[in-house]
């Protein structure tokens, strides 16, 4: 009887002050991966909630008196940062730990490389009971901090001038408005795809020289198609399309880029004739097939003439020779 009263003594001791055995403890690793890309990446950071009775006179007592309690809460972060945690609140037996993910994801507003700190606010209760023999234990606070970083984000927002006609051996023009919608400045990189059956044709185009755009910035990039010049008429359509490829001055060797792709649609009809000025003109090309078959028709006259003048002058000839 003695012995049982004994330890109702001590466990009602433990339970008024555990402290003097219990450990609680809770960690969480850094997150060495580097900046978190805005609006793409949700980065995972884990750690682990430990629960531990380094004596050996606890285990005398039952278990079911040693329940651990704890909550995690954001104290404190960065506007442009979401974070959710993974249990926000638990209950632990001792001598256990239970992992603790915390996913951390910015907004695409970010500013680009800039830091934040994560401040987490870490309350462990004595018991998972509130309130044991009647009286409210106390809680025992902690602050854990976490450091992130905004990535950069590429992106950007393009509009075209729509479809553009011209005439044969000439050139046409479109412009291509183009808006960093992403949160740093920017370097616009720029690639012309012409068909292989445009080419084939005759179609081509003037590559855009690289431009730097800030952040919000629009700018409008002129693009110029060069036309068929194939001889006689041709109505042809082409889809011609520029590649964007959107990059940070920052981190030129960086793999954190984006490439847009922006169609152009251009229409050559017509007709042409090679050499001649204006060859692009139906009224030109009118007068010069004029002036060819005329060009012929005079050489036909003259070379039937000349022929009879020849043949004429023989026949005089061979006159003379036979009456000799």
């Amino acid at each position: 009887m003695r012995r049982i009263i004994s330890v109702i003594i001590l466990a009602l001791f433990l339970l008024m002050n555990p402290t003097v055995f219990a450990i609680f403890q809770l960690e969480i690793y850094p997150d060495m991966a580097g900046p978190i890309q805005p609006g793409v990446e949700a980065r995972e950071i884990v750690g682990f909630a430990y629960y531990q009775q380094p004596s050996s006179i606890i285990k005398l007592i039952p278990g079911a008196f040693f329940w651990q309690s704890f909550s995690i809460s954001i104290k404190e972060k960065p506007e442009w940062a979401i974070v959710t945690i993974t249990p926000s609140e638990s209950i632990m037996k001792f001598d256990t730990r239970e992992n603790i993910s915390i996913v951390v994801s910015v907004k695409e507003t970010a500013p680009a490389y800039e830091y934040g700190v994560i401040r987490l606010d870490i309350e462990s209760g004595l018991y998972g009971r509130n309130k044991p023999l009647g009286k409210s234990l106390p809680s025992y606070p902690a602050d854990r901090d976490i450091a992130i970083q905004a990535g950069y984000l590429p992106l950007l927002t393009p509009t075209t001038s729509g479809a553009r006609e011209g005439k044969p051996n000439s050139q046409i023009s479109h412009m291509i408005t183009l808006k960093n919608s992403g949160n740093a400045r920017s370097r616009l990189d720029f690639s012309v795809n012409v068909p292989e059956i445009d080419q084939e044709i005759g179609w081509s185009a003037q590559q855009p020289t690289s431009v730097f755009v800030d952040v919000g910035q629009t700018i409008d990039v002129p693009l110029t198609i060069i036309t068929p010049n194939s001889f006689g008429y041709i109505d042809d359509w082409a889809q011609i399309t520029v590649d964007v490829k959107v990059s940070s001055p920052l981190e030129p060797t960086s793999n954190n880029t984006a490439t847009f792709t922006v169609p152009t649609t251009s229409h050559c009809v017509g007709s042409f004739v090679p050499g001649v000025p204006g060859g692009n003109n139906p009224g030109i090309i009118l007068i010069a097939i004029i002036v060819i078959i005329a060009i012929i028709i005079f050489a036909l006259k003259n070379g039937l003439s000349f022929i009879g003048k020849i043949r004429k002058k023989q026949n005089v000839k061979k006159n003379k020779d036979t009456s000799a």
